[in-house]
């Protein structure tokens, strides 16, 4: 484990250097001075269990630490729904850092929901299987007030009519002070053969956000340590109009 934060240490200094000018004022650049010391720990302490199951659960670093940072600074969210959760790694990790926060995952792999049922359990913690095309989450979930909203890898998914669908059915489960957390790969080079339809820069994304929400602010996220390299992500935090 000591070889193993020595190589974090050393990728951090190195990110740093390079990701100062790229980030800018990003709330996402704050985030990765903050939490130097949380990913060490999360690692150590807390994925071990997941990573001999799932390695690609860190490729969802960013909505972990992004909704982290927007929960810590938001005590009014009682209640989180993930939109296109996976295998709900993530909302396993938040759920087990906020005891006190109900977390809910949707997909419409009933065969990632299945999973996640089957992995991670916490009172805290539930999951099921909705489309998020479709209307029938909004009508399951219109006694729950939801205070943040999650969307991570999925709009790039999704043609234009398919964009709008989802972006309705988010406004009709939100309240006005509900925040909308959408994270997207930037540009084309991370589409890898992974069946991405849009492709965004960050002019784009707040455009096309524009039109059916208040947006509040666009970032990137650009590094993760496990994976050793850049990854290119692009946020938006939004609420409804």
């Amino acid at each position: 484990m000591k070889d193993k934060l020595k190589r974090m240490k050393a990728l951090w200094v190195k990110a740093k250097k390079r990701s100062k000018s790229a980030v800018n004022n990003s709330i996402v650049y704050r985030i990765e001075r903050r939490t130097r010391g949380e990913k060490a720990i999360l690692y150590e302490k807390d994925t071990h269990v997941i990573e001999e199951r799932d390695p690609e659960f860190y490729v969802n670093m960013p909505l972990f630490f992004i909704s982290k940072e927007i929960i810590s600074s938001n005590r009014k969210i009682k209640c989180v729904l993930d939109i296109g959760c996976n295998a709900g790694q993530a909302d396993f990790l938040l759920a087990k850092e906020y005891p006190d926060i109900k977390f809910i995952g949707m997909d419409f792999n009933r065969d990632a929901i299945e999973y996640a049922r089957k992995t991670y359990s916490l009172p805290n913690l539930e999951f099921h299987t909705f489309d998020a095309i479709e209307r029938d989450y909004v009508d399951h979930f219109s006694e729950t007030k939801i205070d943040l909203i999650t969307c991570f890898d999925v709009i790039e998914h999704l043609f234009p009519d398919q964009l709008t669908s989802v972006f309705e059915n988010i406004n009709n489960i939100s309240h006005s002070n509900t925040i909308s957390l959408f994270l997207t790969p930037h540009g084309h080079e991370s589409d890898n053969g992974r069946g991405h339809v849009q492709f965004f820069d960050a002019k784009k994304l707040e455009k096309i956000l524009a039109k059916h929400f208040k947006v509040e602010r666009v970032g990137r996220y650009r590094y993760n340590p496990k994976l050793d390299r850049y990854q290119d992500i692009l946020f938006a935090t939004v609420y409804k109009k």
